[in-house]
């Protein structure tokens, strides 16, 4: 099962990047849209039949009816990103280390999603992307971003770091904040070998204006959205 699963995903993977490219080659971006959060929800929906896991969303109220928001979330594992994706109505963007640009397969299916690589090794192509980012954001199209950095790889959630929130700063941009437990029960719990069945938990909290906030509250950020963030897995985990 784990095999087929594994190669379902990966044909999945390659048709939904060529009708990605296609509908954006023919300069259709609302039917790119609704086509990539069409097709991507199902992928992850049989995705998550085959591995015999179960998803619970919680608080999609809290979701803006606008598409000019950042999403800020924990980072468990690698099914953290279709996650995000299967619960959000419609396209959404991510900001991805550099080191995955080159990933086979996978990469293809990024581009396509219209992620934004982040070299962290050089401040200036680093700020870059975030500029880019938050301009897609202005053009309407929300940006997810895992301001820990790297996975978790548990329910630990890790300081969130200052610099990856300036996607939504430099935006003026609501941030939508997302808690996601259990993901990384799928692939990087080191007990068990292959893919896994979760119990996936996802939580939408209400949006932070970062237009409405003072030099002093934006300096606070961080410590605020991981306290959010944190707060229901804490609860669990205590």
């Amino acid at each position: 099962l784990i095999i087929v699963t594994f190669w379902i995903s990966l044909i999945l993977c390659q048709f939904l990047s060529l009708s990605y490219w296609i509908l954006d080659k023919m300069n259709l971006p609302r039917e790119r849209s609704l086509w990539m959060a069409f097709s991507a929800s199902r992928w992850v929906d049989l995705f998550l039949i085959l591995s015999g896991s179960r998803l619970t969303v919680m608080g999609r109220e809290n979701i803006p009816e606008d598409h000019s928001y950042c999403i800020v979330s924990n980072h468990q594992g690698y099914f953290d990103i279709p996650v995000i994706l299967r619960t959000i109505p419609w396209s959404v963007g991510f900001i991805s280390k550099k080191e995955l640009e080159h990933v086979p397969f996978l990469a293809s299916l990024m581009r396509a999603s219209s992620v934004v690589f982040l070299d962290r090794k050089d401040r200036r192509k680093a700020m870059d992307a975030m500029m880019v980012a938050s301009e897609r954001i202005k053009a309407g199209q929300p940006m997810a971003i895992f301001p820990e950095g790297t996975r978790s790889r548990g329910p630990k959630v890790n300081q969130f770091k200052g610099g990856a929130l300036k996607l939504a700063t430099l935006a003026k941009t609501k941030i939508l904040p997302v808690t996601i437990n259990g993901t990384y029960q799928m692939i990087e719990d080191t007990t068990r070998w292959g893919i896994n069945p979760a119990k996936i938990a996802v939580q939408y909290h209400p949006v932070v204006d970062t237009a409405k906030l003072s030099e002093s509250e934006i300096s606070a950020l961080p410590e605020r959205l991981r306290h959010i963030i944190a707060a229901p897995i804490e609860g669990v985990h205590a």
